[in-house]
């Protein structure tokens, strides 16, 4: 079967591919929101599903092409549209720096949490489009020496979503605990003002907590984190500490 460049080239072929990796992206990105499901895992399944359409063409329906030759362009195929729905995740990733920088900005976006007496545990929102071929990091210079914030951190679930976990199938969660060790502080703490990624935590990226209340803070997360605390001391001293929240992945 010959194969001229205008079959190439025509706009029904060049909008074929975007489509597909459209449709791949945002399901995987959705699966991973939602499900919890690995994106890299969902991209490499769902790219072979959406490519074997390539098989219902008049083409590939063609007694002339060989099956070598068929399969060759459904892996071809496959990849395109995986390369491309990767690319989709990278560009519309929320975490990106323009985007971050605009939440920075906008003074409407404070939020804090209710019925923080009941210890509401914060939950680490998963955007949709998300860089996965980013690895994650913290910067580590933001911690303080001898800060007084305390992490607790172990895998959350039950052990057959921690089997699927360490298989690579759907991503790890943890059930972390951030709290403030008040021997190393040189007076009683009056109030104390968490400060998390608002990527991240949108709904909840402030919360304050009074003096008579525990400072402790629940929070389930898949992702490493920098948590940031404003504590104001009975004395009058105001103290500024972070703390990197890491997972032995």
């Amino acid at each position: 079967m010959a194969i001229e460049i205008q079959e190439f080239v025509n706009p029904k072929s060049i909008m074929t591919p975007g489509a597909a990796a459209a449709v791949v992206a945002t399901t995987s990105g959705a699966c991973f929101a939602t499900l919890g499901i690995n994106i890299a895992f969902s991209l490499v399944i769902l790219r072979f599903f959406v490519g074997s359409v390539v098989f219902h063409s008049a083409e590939f329906k063609d007694g002339k092409l060989s099956w070598s030759a068929k399969i060759f362009f459904y892996v071809l195929n496959s990849i395109i549209i995986f390369a491309m729905a990767t690319g989709t995740h990278a560009v519309l990733d929320k975490r990106s720096p323009s985007i971050n920088a605009f939440y920075d900005l906008n003074p409407i976006q404070s939020a804090y949490a209710d019925d923080l007496s009941e210890k509401t545990t914060i939950k680490q929102s998963k955007p949709i489009f998300l860089d996965w071929t980013k690895t994650p990091t913290s910067n580590q210079n933001d911690r303080a020496q001898d800060s007084p914030i305390t992490v607790q951190v172990e895998q959350a679930g039950i052990q057959f979503r921690k089997l699927l976990a360490n298989a690579g199938v759907v991503t790890p969660e943890y059930s972390v605990t951030i709290d403030i060790d008040q021997s190393k502080l040189p007076a009683t703490i009056e109030s104390v003002k968490w400060e998390l990624p608002e990527a991240y935590f949108p709904n909840q990226h402030s919360v304050e907590i009074s003096g008579t209340e525990d400072p402790k803070l629940m929070i389930n997360a898949w992702d490493p984190f920098i948590i940031k605390a404003t504590i104001e001391l009975s004395d009058g001293t105001s103290l500024q500490q972070s703390e990197s929240v890491q997972f032995n992945q």
